[in-house]
């Protein structure tokens, strides 16, 4: 079944994603207690930057999606308050098997467009 290699593919790209943001939580923190930086990169302008990115992208609409699955959240990918990702199975599920093309367009970018200018 299609929708299991994405849910797969889906789940790898939350691990990975999840390490990349636990690494920039780790570095951006600070123990007030200890009064000690996290990392290197705590304070660095770049890894702020990168980290805005990241979820500005997940957070962000994408543009050409239907409305009902415009950001990962609508379909079961849920952000956290450290900007960590979990996938809501269920929802996931649900989605896959009643908008298969939704959610495929909604991570590959494949929009639609009313305009015979564009293809």
């Amino acid at each position: 079944m299609a929708a299991y290699g994405i849910k797969e593919k889906l789940e790898d790209f939350v691990t990975k994603y999840n390490e990349v943001v636990s690494f920039i939580n780790t570095q951006s923190s600070y123990d007030v207690d200890a009064q000690k930086k996290g990392g290197v990169l705590f304070g660095d302008g770049t890894l702020h930057s990168v980290r805005t990115d990241l979820v500005s992208n997940l957070t962000a609409s994408v543009w050409g999606v239907s409305s009902q699955f415009s950001i990962p959240g609508l379909v079961g990918i849920k952000m956290d308050n450290s900007s960590l990702l979990s996938i809501d199975d269920s929802v996931l599920t649900g989605a896959l098997k009643t908008n298969f093309n939704d959610v495929v367009s909604l991570f590959t970018g494949r929009g639609t467009t009313s305009s015979s200018d564009l293809q």
